[in-house]
């Protein structure tokens, strides 16, 4: 019995610091586990081999914002608003696969999975599963999660990415994973970049993440004409609300007997129909509006 607790006990606090730190707020790796392995190739599929705990060749690297800009495609390696990231993968060849991963349980107060992550590959111009690549996989109890898949190899005229020479890479790019149908169960993370399988080209990517609510924010409530200005969580490639507004924020009529909600769709690379639905609760949500004269005034 002595054992059993202290495993749970154990498991506890592993999922706390997993959360805590998913962002890399403390500067470390701490909550994540680091790995790394050789990439391989077998009829078109690509192959990843003997992977071991730890790191190789500065393939996992923390930055801060003082750290400045990537040095080869100029973009910042660190997000707007964040104090650190994560650089998973290096400028080095060989053939190897670096990955970060973590475990935590999904909360009704941490329910999104928000990350965001920028990309540099080169682009030797093999076949895609010879190419350098990055992936963000999600498993719900160690299945794959519907939706939960984001996976881009090497190449040209990919949208969301720009060309530069033998380069092409990604800006920041927010995304975000719902998880409100996983409370309670065990979410695992796992980001990976890789060289090419010939063992001659790199690529590595920036990441950082935060868990938070998922909701639509009230952000001002306007007293003389009785508008509200919502905000749906950040980090989806469409949103639609119910009026067939198709931006992030909208501003209406206060009405709490209103059906108000959107509809996102995720970054996905497996299903580019997942839809997910976020309704607004006026008779409870409301209660956390700020009230602003000056913010109306402005926009009007």
């Amino acid at each position: 019995m002595k054992l059993i607790t202290s495993l749970l006990l154990l498991f506890a606090f592993v999922q706390t610091v997993a959360q805590d730190n998913i962002g890399f707020e403390q500067g470390t790796f701490e909550g994540w586990t680091l790995s790394y392995g050789t990439v391989d190739e077998n009829g078109f599929v690509t192959l990843y081999r003997n992977e071991k705990m730890g790191t190789l060749n500065e393939g996992h690297k923390i930055f801060s914002r003082t750290d400045g800009n990537d040095p080869r495609v100029g973009i910042p390696m660190v997000a707007s608003g964040s104090r650190y990231s994560a650089r998973i993968g290096n400028p080095s060849t060989g053939s190897y696969f670096d990955k970060i991963s973590t475990t935590f349980i999904a909360t009704p107060e941490k329910s999104l999975f928000q990350y965001k992550f920028a990309v540099v590959l080169q682009d030797p111009g093999h076949l895609t599963f010879r190419q350098p690549a990055f992936s963000i996989l999600v498993q719900i109890d160690g299945e794959k999660a519907p939706c939960g898949f984001y996976e881009v190899a090497a190449g040209r005229g990919i949208p969301g990415f720009i060309t530069k020479g033998s380069l092409i890479y990604r800006d920041w790019t927010i995304g975000s994973i719902d998880l409100r149908r996983y409370i309670g169960k065990k979410i695992t993370i796992s980001i990976r970049a890789q060289d090419c399988t010939e063992g001659g080209h790199w690529g590595y990517a920036y990441f950082d993440a935060e868990l938070i609510k998922s909701e639509i924010r009230t952000g001002v409530y306007c007293l003389e004409d009785s508008t509200i200005i919502l905000q749906a969580p950040e980090g989806f490639a469409a949103y639609e609300w119910f009026n067939g507004q198709k931006t992030t924020q909208i501003k209406m009529k206060f009405d709490k007997s209103s059906g108000v909600f959107v509809k996102v769709k995720p970054f996905s690379s497996l299903d580019e129909d997942c839809e997910i639905r976020f309704d607004f609760n006026p008779p409870t949500d409301v209660q956390v509006v700020s009230y602003s004269f000056d913010v109306c005034e402005g926009d009007r």
